[in-house]
């Protein structure tokens, strides 16, 4: 009986198959960051939840592929921009994200997923109304359908993990809590002539979804391996800290409506 239905070739031999699994076993496996899965990374305001995000993208990509995110924060193309609100109204998903796309021409593949500024988006005090659940709704059941239709890991970016929905949460394999250890960097003053008070290193805790107790509450597990980060100047440079604040910035003045 004949085992395999492919021609023998230099690219599929099991020399070059052993090489490659070496190679993996040297490089070690991914930390729980980079695992497959939904991730939650949770912090206060200023607290690196974003500079870790960007840490994560820029390796994830570094060799090649793209990835989606829901706010224009990073200063890369290899991060294209959707619309939650456009892409979930009316209780249904309206589009699906390119999973794949050609670039320099060569076929690149969407590596993840990320959501930032989750409690603005969704504040579960709200999650009884109509026009909460038109978009958490679908946006959920895509959430759940993540590996089938577009890539093996996505990043939820919120605060404190007691303002999160509970299906959030339900839904989450991983959770990173992160603090930082900020100095001011000397770095900015010489290059820049500023004085930047910022994250030098961030401290993440991880724990792993646990399944529900008795109340449907999720039991999240502390992981005995922790992760101390260290942050370079290009982290910080690579993104807009204030592409959240530029939503509102078309806001008009009170002051100025009240004259």
């Amino acid at each position: 009986m004949k085992k395999y239905s492919t021609k023998l070739r230099p690219k599929n031999s099991r020399i070059l198959f052993i090489l490659k699994v070496i190679w993996r076993w040297l490089h070690g496996k991914p930390g729980v960051l980079y695992a497959p899965g939904w991730h939650l990374l949770t912090g206060f305001t200023g607290g690196g939840k974003t500079t870790l995000m960007n840490i994560i993208q820029r390796k994830l990509l570094s060799v090649s592929g793209f990835g989606w995110s829901n706010i224009d924060e990073f200063k890369t193309d290899k991060i294209r921009v959707f619309d939650i609100k456009k892409m979930f109204s009316g209780g249904e998903q309206k589009y699906r994200l390119e999973k794949w796309i050609i670039k320099d021409s060569q076929i690149q593949r969407c590596k993840l997923v990320i959501i930032d500024e989750l409690n603005r988006e969704f504040n579960r005090r709200m999650n009884k109304s109509t026009v909460y659940n038109n978009v958490f709704v679908p946006m959920i059941a895509w959430i759940v359908t993540i590996r089938h239709q577009l890539c093996d890991r996505g990043y939820l970016i919120g605060q404190s993990v007691l303002l999160q929905d509970g299906q959030i949460s339900a839904v989450v394999q991983y959770r990173h809590d992160i603090h930082p250890s900020k100095r001011w960097q000397y770095y900015f003053f010489r290059e820049k002539n500023l004085m930047i008070y910022a994250p030098k290193w961030l401290k993440v805790t991880h724990f792993k979804n646990g399944g529900p107790d008795n109340s449907g509450n999720v039991i999240w597990i502390q992981m005995k391996t922790k992760s101390k980060i260290r942050v370079r100047p290009l982290d910080l440079e690579s993104f807009n800290t204030y592409a959240f604040a530029e939503m509102f910035s078309k806001l008009p003045l009170y002051s100025k409506s009240h004259i």
